[in-house]
């Protein structure tokens, strides 16, 4: 009877070290589960961040075209208020003059020519480039505000058929209003102003033909290339 108490007091043990050594093999599984889940995590969140950073760094192209001839636009004069306010009400306000007749703006056919059929990713922004000098003292940058208008195919203007209220007009946060900067050093020196525009689309598959440049600030423009920038 002592030898099968013995057997069994054997057995039991035999069990319980079984049990400690699948319990042990099972924590160790999981140990090493979670370390396997701890590195595709790490992994993942280096590729995201990968991704992120070739979207902003990488993923872009641009097209630039050299003007044949450099576009000179007097200023209009206005102040920073006015500016702000400038509306456009009848047709005159699309090719605004000074009191003496000199015209304050000009029209980039080649823009059309260029850009018409220029592609946008959904989820790229697209940004205006214009090379320029801003006229006023060479030592230091000057500024002057502008709008840009662009001339719809489908109507044959710049603004809606009919309607001067509805101008065809470039914006960035719902403002009109880009500050351009530069200096003055005739043609030895060149500035690139990159001017972010929320509303490129191409509107109704007919593009635009002609970008129009408004000068409405205090400084005379001199503008010797176009182009557009497309990135993330």
């Amino acid at each position: 009877m002592s030898e099968i108490l013995n057997e069994l007091q054997e057995v039991k043990k035999a069990s319980q070290e079984q049990t400690a050594a699948s319990q042990a093999q099972t924590a160790e599984v999981s140990g090493k589960m979670a370390e396997i889940d701890e590195s595709l995590k790490s992994a993942k969140e280096e590729i995201d961040s990968y991704i992120a950073s070739a979207r902003s760094e990488y993923i872009r192209f641009n097209h630039y075209v050299e003007l044949p001839n450099k576009v000179i636009i007097p200023p209009l004069g206005l102040s920073d208020v006015e500016v702000n306010d400038y509306a456009y009400t009848q047709e005159s306000d699309y090719t605004p003059q000074k009191e003496d007749g000199t015209l304050c703006f000009s029209d980039i056919p080649e823009f059309g020519r260029e850009f018409i059929e220029l592609p946008i990713p959904k989820g790229m922004s697209v940004y205006l480039s214009l090379l320029v000098n801003v006229l006023g003292a060479n030592s230091n940058t000057s500024h002057t505000k502008i709008h840009l208008l662009r001339e719809e195919a489908g109507q044959n203007g710049y603004h809606q058929s009919g309607d001067p209220t509805s101008p065809y007009l470039f914006s960035k946060d719902g403002s009109g209003v880009y500050q351009v900067s530069g200096r003055d050093w005739a043609d030895n020196y060149k500035s690139r102003n990159n001017l972010k525009i929320d509303n490129f689309q191409i509107s109704n598959g007919q593009g635009s033909r002609t970008l129009r440049v408004l000068n409405l600030g205090g400084n005379q423009l001199e503008i010797f290339g176009v182009g557009v920038e497309v990135r993330f």
